[in-house]
């Protein structure tokens, strides 16, 4: 629970963190949404395969 996203209507807040490969956390990729929802183990795992994405496209890094 986050106050400030309790406040702000926010009720999903998902986010994983855009690493390099050597390990450097460069951001995050983050959704949110002001209607709750579940995520699934599916739905976690597109979320980090879009991270890596990011990180490949924008970075030129391999990501492990």
């Amino acid at each position: 629970e986050n106050a400030y996203l309790q406040t702000n209507g926010i009720d999903l807040y998902a986010a994983t963190p855009l690493k390099l490969a050597d390990g450097q956390c460069v951001g995050a990729l983050a959704l949110i949404d002001y209607e709750p929802r579940t995520f699934t183990d599916e739905d976690v795992a597109r979320l980090q395969t879009a991270a890596d994405d990011l990180v490949r496209r924008f970075a030129g890094a391999t990501v492990p």
